[in-house]
């Protein structure tokens, strides 16, 4: 080979080599920013994992070292080791910050110190905190970093996260970085023996970049489809809301008519049967109601938005209007009603009364319904007493047809009937026991049963309820009240409604309470009747025709009168978020239809408070 060939020969072959080591750190760049990658992922889940296994209520209320059991502390540390080992991570872990100190909430732990019991424990001080793992309570950000202490070197990241009462804490996951090393170095030494294939290696190449470039066109799809999947669910969750919505309005609106003709009936002049007879009315009218606040509760419930309204009542009473409600439903005379409460049982208790009779209508009318023969029994007993709370034990009985075990499993679930031949013959939606032990366990208590086919069944859930005042001072106070409100004077109303007959039944209704009423159809009528004279309330129906009720007092407040008017949103709208929405169009009460007169009464007695308020 000439000298010309030999320099030719070694361009080449110092090119080549130039090339194959620019290749090869091309290719260990990629391959570290790839192990990053997938660490950074992994040590991510990890510490959601963490939080995710010891759950969003875990870090609420975290005081002192009693804040949590041995036994709590011990279920979380072998949680969180678990999900360490097979994540192949060193550390999980979860912190506080308590008084400018941070503190371990609860860390996974290796075998050995699982089995030395040398692990960390709960609400152990964490004195060799990184800076970094401290400055991300104050800059509330994801935080990846390498630090060193005395357990090791590692890499970390750290994720602000809250808990349920808004307790801020930090999840961190860790990784060896003995570990990453030797990981990065056996990808290294693989890249030398690939050099020599250097073909072979951009073959490979070209074919896991194309492959690359498939995964991410795959990925890419998947999120489309994802985000579509999402968009289409959140659609049908929203127009599943507007229909039950606009079905509830639909419901409430004629029912409004119901209610408050019967309860104008009901100060008429009447004999006894027909008196009877309008009870049985108003019963039902108020199951109407209540299957009308099921749906919405159900709605309400699967998106945790229900709201629960604990009072003082008397218990018995209760029981006896819900058991007047079923005794109809009982038409066989074969079957008999019957009601058992021990002495021990309080008078008053302090619950949501509303939801408690719910149930209770619910389990007692199903008995009804699938009992031919035999008897129909409700008792209620104390299970234990502690200070001033009380444990009650309802229990609902019946003879009837019974369920088998696999109708049990799924009798809990919406919309489901024990057997497609009970669907038939006794009809019903298959929601009620669904709402029951949703309302049960929002409630604070449980609900099960026991049932074998064709020996019956028995339904029985628990409350946990306050002793409340006596009976003596709750008559006290609301007589003293109610005295007060006969003295007042009578009010100036005006009723904006568009709809004839709920305009009638408003206007006997207000008069019967003493009040002046004057009545217009829409909005334009009524900022033109405040322009004419001053009016202390307006009871304002929201769906009107040519200018809504939103708008209209929109409109109201801008005219700056003096006095301003009391202003009730009168609607069939029964959702409590939009009630906020109402409210801040500067309306300052919502009446829900059906109005019945008591809620009408209060309604009128906060505007009284309103209007002395302004006058002083």
């Amino acid at each position: 080979m000439n000298l010309k060939g030999r320099w030719k020969f070694a361009l080449f072959t110092v090119g080549y080599i130039v090339s194959c080591l620019i290749f090869i750190l091309y290719l260990y760049w990629q391959a570290k920013t790839i192990i990053d990658e997938n660490i950074n992922n992994k040590l991510y889940h990890g510490a959601l994992m963490a939080t995710a296994a010891l759950g969003n209520d875990y870090h609420d209320h975290l005081t002192s070292k009693s804040s949590k059991t041995e036994n709590e502390d011990w279920i979380a540390i072998r949680t969180l080791s678990d999900y360490a080992k097979r994540l192949g991570l060193s550390f999980i872990y979860t912190v506080i910050k308590k008084n400018d100190q941070i503190i371990l909430v609860s860390s996974s732990a290796s075998q050995e110190e699982l089995q030395n019991g040398t692990y960390v424990r709960f609400f152990d001080p964490y004195p060799d905190a990184s800076a970094e793992l401290i400055n991300t309570f104050d800059t509330q950000k994801i935080t990846w970093v390498e630090y060193s202490d005395h357990w090791g070197d590692f890499r970390a990241v750290f994720v602000p996260m809250r808990s349920r009462d808004g307790t801020p804490y930090v999840a961190g996951a860790e990784v060896s970085l003995k570990e990453y090393q030797q990981s990065l170095r056996s990808e290294a030494l693989g890249l030398v023996g690939f050099a020599v294939f250097l073909f072979v290696a951009f073959g490979v190449l070209v074919s896991l970049y194309l492959h690359r470039i498939h995964n991410l066109y795959r990925l890419r799809l998947n999120a489309v489809e994802l985000e579509k999947a999402r968009d289409k669910a959140e659609a049908e969750n929203h127009a599943k809301s507007e229909f039950v919505a606009i079905m509830s309005h639909e419901i409430r609106t004629p029912l409004n008519g119901i209610v408050g003709a019967s309860e104008l009936l009901e100060h008429s002049t009447l004999d006894h049967k027909q008196r009877e007879y309008l009870g049985i009315v108003q019963a039902c009218t108020q199951s109407l109601v209540m299957i009308v606040s099921d749906v919405l509760d159900l709605a309400k419930i699967e998106s945790g938005k229900l709201e629960l309204d604990f009072s003082t009542f008397a218990l018995r009473p209760m029981i006896q209007t819900t058991l007047d409600i079923i005794r109809p439903q009982v038409k066989q005379p074969e079957v008999r009603l019957i009601c058992r409460i021990d002495e021990d049982v309080p008078e008053f208790i302090h619950a949501d009364e509303k939801h408690l009779r719910q149930v209770l209508t619910n389990l007692l009318g199903n008995a009804a319904k699938f009992t031919e023969i035999g008897e129909v029994a409700l008792k209620v007993s104390t299970h234990q007493e502690v200070e001033q709370q009380i444990e009650l034990l309802f229990e609902v009985q019946d003879t009837g047809i019974g369920i088998d075990d696999q109708g049990i499993q799924r009798l809990f679930q919406p919309f489901t009937q024990v057997s497609r031949s009970s669907e038939h013959r006794y009809g019903g939606t298959g929601l009620g026991l669904a709402i029951c032990k949703r309302l049960v366990n929002a409630m604070g208590g449980d609900i099960r049963v026991h049932s074998s086919l064709g020996d019956g069944s028995t339904f029985f859930f628990n409350l946990i309820t306050q002793i409340p005042a006596t009976p003596t001072q709750l008559h006290g106070n609301r007589d003293s009240q109610d005295d007060k409100d006969d003295v007042e004077t009578s009010l100036t109303i005006l009723l904006a409604e568009d709809n004839a007959v709920n305009q009638q039944l408003m206007k006997m209704m207000l008069k019967k309470l003493g009040h002046v009423v004057r009545i217009v159809g829409n909005g334009y009528e009524a900022l033109q009747a405040v322009e004419m004279q001053p009016y202390d309330a307006i009871l304002m129906d929201i769906n009107m025709p040519e200018l809504d009720g939103r708008e209209t007092t929109v409109r109201l407040r801008q005219m700056n009168l003096k006095p301003e008017p009391y202003v009730i949103a009168y609607t069939a709208d029964a959702v409590a978020e939009n009630h906020q929405h109402l409210k801040s169009c500067g309306m300052n009460d919502v009446l829900v239809k059906p109005v019945r007169m008591k809620d009408l009464e209060r309604a009128l007695q906060r505007v009284r408070r309103a209007v002395t308020s302004m006058e002083s």
